[in-house]
């Protein structure tokens, strides 16, 4: 029976249901708790410390696939208009995922507008959240619609991620606070294709720390009359870029005397920067000599002498790349490892590909040149680095490497068939560079004329060094074509420094931001009647180094440096200006102290060693000083060359077998006995 007062508690209840229906409340039955905010202003551009995935120009770092992933060659019914992402369902095949993977806690948010009816959605780890007309739209999500605004305008969503479990806002307004992401995290975020036309812009992500409570939408508060909101900037530790290229010699920049070669923005840099006149590397082959350049350690430390050993899990942590990563800063990496096969799942952008990689592919039925493709992923990347992390990108080129082989496998395959009106040798360089250089005569090399390759043992005129001399400078004509093919290649390497520097500067990270330049060996361009690297003559194992660090003083930049460095000397260096302490299994030195225009105590002198095992390659080890170079082949018997670089910088004429320098050639035996001991240990 129903008492007076069961009826009254009873009418109280639908008069108190009723009033928070019409007023937007439903007292948390699967809907928000917060009433809707109609004063709610969209922001305008990405948040300094969020990362912004769509750049409102094209759909670059954006590919069409499936919901499961599976990527589509057809990019149909998607396009970028007015700023904007926008989607014409009825055209498209295709979802459209970002290449940017994200952790489980982080906070996504995006704007989107719908037409009419229209239906669309946001994957997030595979899993999809309904974005449609909210208004207009079924009673799944009808309950969101008093957040949302009318069919043709633009909302904001955000997703406030914590171990996987989302908050979801709606216009600055809680719509679900418990919504499970997917778990296949290499799918990263992707929009849908599903009913009508939609829109999507500002899409930004802000990675946080794993287990932070969610966050509120961040709100500007106006200063005082007249004046903008001042926001605080932290402290940051820089970020880094590592910029090696492949086989490119010292000589081969405007800045280091070069007057034919065009590398504009790489001379800009050593002109804002700090050059390094005298920089060297300890082996001059592509793997061990990368090994060396992340470990900071000789050859004989780390201990990788071929192509296929890759870094132990302790050498990867105590390379300059895994202590960054352990302090937190965000990786990139994009090119050739070099080192084995690079790491799974170890970088924040990873576009690291094993062995050599070729010049030429066929993509989307066009001609896609590998430094292109590198350069697209270096703006890429950049545009993804975090603004509230530092990053570090190191960038491997394959250039200005050859491409190995016969050259005419490549050139005569209909795909690739006419890009090359003259024979580019094993240089196949980015078609556009052709003109450069067409109307300039390069000098012959020093040391290559005949009769001095005549007087060399024979174990040398057989070598992998006067092979590859044949495929490349057999004839006047061919070195002409080489050597300006090579040429081009670094100017391409030039031109996309140029495009990270573009991106930097639209980023404003341009202020924080180091660039280190420099290549893995040098290179023989005829000099000796040889091709290749591998022994340790000037042209083999002389490198390039520039460092542009923009938060020096004015008085400290432009200066150049004849300190004799190494390459193993970069990953101390990163470590330093990375704030780090440099692990004790280093064997190079930071140079910061140098770039701060100081004068510690340096180097005289550094042990070389090749020990790489192939027939035609013999084994050599030696000394450099500030004046002599000793060296010796390990062949039976050992064959000695030893020149005084004051006087004879190119090696011309060797001294092991004049008596007068007998003291001199036994100083140096001894030294190399005993650099040999202490670098292994």
């Amino acid at each position: 029976m129903w008492t007076a007062r069961k009826i009254l508690s009873t009418m109280l209840f639908y008069l108190l249901w009723a009033a928070a229906f019409v007023g937007g409340t439903t007292f948390g039955w699967g809907a928000p708790e917060e009433p809707a905010a109609p004063s709610f202003t969209l922001p305008s551009e990405c948040e300094p410390d969020f990362v912004r995935l769509d750049n409102g120009r094209d759909l670059s770092g954006w590919y069409p696939a499936r919901a499961s992933g599976e990527e589509l060659p057809d990019v149909a019914g998607w396009e970028v208009r007015d700023g904007a992402i926008c989607l014409e369902a009825s055209r498209a095949r295709a979802n459209l995922f970002s290449r940017h993977t994200h952790s489980q806690n982080c906070i996504i948010r995006l704007q989107f507008r719908a037409s009419p009816g229209a239906d669309s959605g946001v994957f997030i780890h595979g899993k999809q959240f309904q974005v449609r007309d909210y208004p207009g739209s079924l009673p799944d999500t009808k309950r969101y619609a008093p957040y949302a605004r009318p069919a043709g305008e633009w909302n904001e969503l955000e997703f406030d991620i914590t171990d996987g479990i989302a908050v979801v806002r709606l216009n600055g307004q809680v719509i679900e606070r418990r919504w499970p992401i997917g778990e296949r995290a290499e799918l990263g975020i992707g929009l849908q294709r599903e009913v009508g036309d939609f829109a999507f812009r500002l899409i930004r992500i802000k990675e946080k720390p794993a287990g932070s409570k969610p966050q509120a939408m961040e709100v500007t508060l106006p200063g005082p009359a007249g004046q903008q909101p001042v926001a605080k900037t932290p402290t940051r530790r820089p970020n880094i870029i590592v910029f090696i290229t492949d086989d490119q010699r010292w000589d081969t920049l405007g800045i280091m005397g070069n007057p034919i070669i065009q590398t504009p923005n790489i001379d800009s840099l050593g002109r804002q920067g700090v050059v390094f006149d005298n920089c060297f590397v300890t082996t001059s082959i592509c793997a061990p000599n990368r090994a060396c350049i992340f470990t900071g350690q000789y050859a004989s430390r780390h201990g990788i002498w071929d192509f296929q050993t890759p870094l132990s899990e302790e050498q990867l942590r105590n390379s300059y790349v895994g202590q960054l990563k352990a302090a937190g800063y965000w990786l990139g990496f994009i090119g050739k490892w070099g080192v084995g096969d690079p790491p799974k799942n170890y970088f924040d952008y990873d576009r690291a590909w094993p062995g050599q990689n070729n010049y030429l592919h066929w993509i989307g039925g066009k001609v896609v040149h590998l430094e292109d493709m590198m350069a697209d992923q270096a703006e890429e990347c950049l545009r993804l680095a975090p603004a509230d992390r530092p990053f570090c990108l190191s960038f491997s080129s394959k250039a200005p490497h050859c491409q190995d082989g016969d050259p005419d496998r490549w050139l005569k395959n209909p795909r690739f068939a006419g890009l090359y009106e003259r024979h580019p040798s094993q240089f196949f360089y980015q078609p556009r560079f052709a003109p450069l250089y067409q109307e300039v005569t390069i000098p012959p090399a020093p040391l290559s004329e005949p009769q001095f390759f005549e007087s060399l043992p024979d174990f040398l005129k057989n070598s992998e060094n006067r092979v590859r001399w044949k495929i490349r400078f057999a004839t006047p004509e061919m070195y002409q074509e080489t050597v300006k093919a090579y040429y081009r290649l670094i100017t391409g390497v030039d031109e996309t420094i140029g495009r990270m520097l573009k991106v930097l500067r639209e980023r404003g990270l341009a202020d924080n931001t180091v660039i280190i330049f420099s290549s893995d060996n040098g290179f023989y361009l005829g000099e000796r009647g040889f091709a290749g690297k591998w022994y340790p003559h000037e042209v083999s194992i002389r490198v390039p180094l520039v460092i542009y660090d923009p938060r020096l003083s004015a008085e400290l930049r432009g200066k150049r440096r004849q300190e004799m460095v190494l390459s193993i000397d970069i990953a101390p260096t990163v470590l330093e200006l990375a704030g780090l302490p440099v692990p004790p299994s280093m064997q190079g030195r930071s140079l910061v102290p140098l770039l701060r225009g100081e004068s510690p105590p340096w180097r005289e002198e550094f042990y070389y060693e090749h020990l790489f095992e192939h027939p035609l390659i013999p084994k050599t080890e030696g000394v450099r000083t500030t004046r002599w170079k000793y060296f010796r082949y390990l062949v039976d018997p050992p064959y000695e060359e030893l020149y005084d670089l004051r006087v004879d910088p190119h090696e011309a004429k060797n001294l092991a077998s004049d008596p007068r320098y007998t003291a001199v050639l036994n100083e140096l035996r001894a030294k190399t006995e005993s650099w040999r001991n202490q670098v292994r240990k």
